[in-house]
């Protein structure tokens, strides 16, 4: 290895440099360790947030709850024995197709008055 020869000047400037990093080291040590509350104080923050309230927010694109069905068993009302496409629906109700058949397959099925009268049309039968 080789030697390096430092002037007197540069080492002074070195080593006051590296007194300012080890303080600044330690005292961002410090700063973190006393950032980090207590595992007790965790849990209570945790469980204010967890039984705050929930705001209900105001969202004008979502519909009033059971509107969706209300309206798809009007339209089949109105289609008669004939029935109606679920495309022709969705566009009557101003709706994603795909959304009408997760309906008709979750909800749907449970309201024994829709019927299935053909490959992507449904009828309504009874009252």
């Amino acid at each position: 290895m080789s030697t390096i020869t430092l002037s007197s000047s540069l080492v002074k400037k070195l080593t006051s440099v590296l007194a300012e990093l080890s303080s600044a080291v330690d005292s961002a040590a410090t700063a973190t360790v006393a950032a980090v509350p207590a595992p007790k104080a965790v849990k209570a923050v945790v469980k204010k947030v967890a039984a705050a309230p929930v705001a209900a927010e105001s969202d004008s694109s979502r519909a009033p709850r059971g509107s969706v069905k209300e309206a798809v068993i009007a339209e089949l009302k109105a289609a008669g024995k004939t029935g109606v496409s679920v495309t022709d629906l969705a566009v009557k109700l101003n709706t994603k197709s795909q959304n009408l058949y997760t309906w008709f397959n979750q909800t749907g099925k449970k309201i024994p008055q829709i019927k299935k009268s053909g490959r992507g049309t449904y009828r309504y039968v009874g009252r």
